[in-house]
């Protein structure tokens, strides 16, 4: 019982070697029989603390007929009875991942507890920071081995896309594919990698902007240390949102957009290090013949994030002066003193702004007014008016400058 991603890795590496394996996800626990008696292993990854109490009883008994009982990364319990520190390469073939490593697992397994005389391979490490494509047969663990495959356009701008090891892992990759497979089709070279230590990668390709399907902080250990990184790097970087919850339909239908249960890790968290859009450009959907769970791509939003890409890089290579700017603040109904902007000081702090602005040469005509000047200016041409002040309206509109 596992991560809903390894699945089909576990159930399609049984069926090759010939094992009778049963696979169950964590939503799938209620489908686990109410004994487990008859098992020669029960391997268990990830499991919660309500998933433990409601198992525990059928756990006990399997152990008391004869099961070995392993659990990884569930905490602290008592519910296995197989030291898993004097068996390293279990964790390993799991955190690894993919098609070879679930089948060293399974045949590590039999081997060591179900008695069968088979040849145990030890683990097959994915490397900690990897370049992907989909078209190459293999990783590539340095840039210049990428590039030297890839050749790389120069006149062209590069994108950078960012994802999860895991992905690469379990053969979740159709968004990927059909993100690099759209960009490339609109004249974009990629780079996309999977990063879970240094060197940052990305920053060595030097891209023109970067999209990221990574949740939570972009440095989930280390978050100040991956800002950092984003820092020097300094290119846009786009947030792109793969739902763990809902397919494509149901949020289609949905009245609320991104499910509220992903918010904090999906949007929240990867805002703290300065990410953009917040595009949903994948749903998480459920295979009806096997029960896998993958994330299919929404191609129209693919589409969209594609356009998106290519104007924010016209719009880096576009000069301060040539850009339209909207400073946003609030002035709701009702009342006189009520300017404001997420309780920022609105007069010096957009006298600051348009101050440092016109220093990096955009388009601000004139002298900047001072705060005082601000809130004149403000009061006589940038307020609401309601129909409670007819008169006050009707001056704004005839002696005004006022849209």
């Amino acid at each position: 019982m596992g991560y809903a991603g390894y699945k089909g890795l576990l159930t399609d590496a049984a069926e090759e070697l010939g094992f009778n394996v049963t696979v169950y996800t964590a939503e799938e626990i209620s489908r686990i029989p109410a004994s487990l008696r008859g098992y020669d292993v029960i391997f268990l990854e990830m499991l919660g603390s309500e998933s433990q109490m409601e198992l525990e009883s059928r756990l006990r008994e399997g152990k008391a007929a004869g099961a070995k009982v392993i659990v990884i990364h569930s905490g602290e319990t008592d519910l296995g009875n197989v030291d898993v520190s004097e068996h390293p390469w279990i964790e390993e073939y799991w955190g690894n991942g993919g098609t070879e490593n679930a089948k060293r697992l399974l045949g590590y397994l039999a081997a060591n507890f179900c008695g069968m005389n088979l040849e145990v391979k030890p683990p097959l490490v994915l490397p900690d920071d990897a370049i992907y494509h989909p078209e190459a047969e293999e990783l590539f663990e340095t840039l210049d081995e990428y590039l030297e495959w890839y050749k790389p356009d120069p006149g062209k701008p590069t994108a950078g896309i960012l994802f999860y090891k895991s992905h690469y892992a379990t053969g979740d990759l159709k968004v990927i594919d059909e993100l690099i497979k759209s960009l490339e089709a609109r004249g974009i070279n990629v780079v996309a990698a999977y990063q879970e230590a240094s060197p940052f990668l990305l920053e060595e390709a030097k891209p023109d902007i970067i999209l990221s399907l990574k949740a939570f902080r972009m440095s989930y250990d280390a978050p100040e240390e991956g800002l950092k990184d984003l820092e020097r790097i300094d290119v846009p970087v786009i947030n792109l949102i793969q739902l763990s919850s809902e397919n494509e339909t149901e949020w289609r239908e949905s009245e609320q957009g991104i499910p509220w249960i992903e918010i904090p890790w999906q949007i929240a968290q990867p805002e703290l290090d300065g990410a953009i859009e917040h595009v949903v450009i994948g749903g998480n959907s459920i295979d009806p013949v096997t029960g896998y769970s993958y994330y299919e791509p929404i191609e129209d939003q693919i589409k969209w994030v594609v356009n998106r890409t290519i104007s924010w890089l016209e719009l880096r290579n576009k000069g301060n002066s040539e850009k339209r700017i909207a400073v946003i603040y609030y002035n709701h109904g009702g009342g006189k003193d009520n300017f404001g902007a997420c309780y920022l000081n609105i007069a010096p702090s957009l006298e600051k702004l348009l101050g440092a602005m016109k220093r990096e040469g955009y388009g601000v005509e004139g002298e900047v007014p001072n705060e005082t000047e601000f809130i004149d200016l403000m009061i006589r041409q940038g307020r609401n008016i309601g129909s409670w002040a007819p008169g006050e309206l009707k001056h704004m509109a005839e002696n005004e400058s006022v849209v």
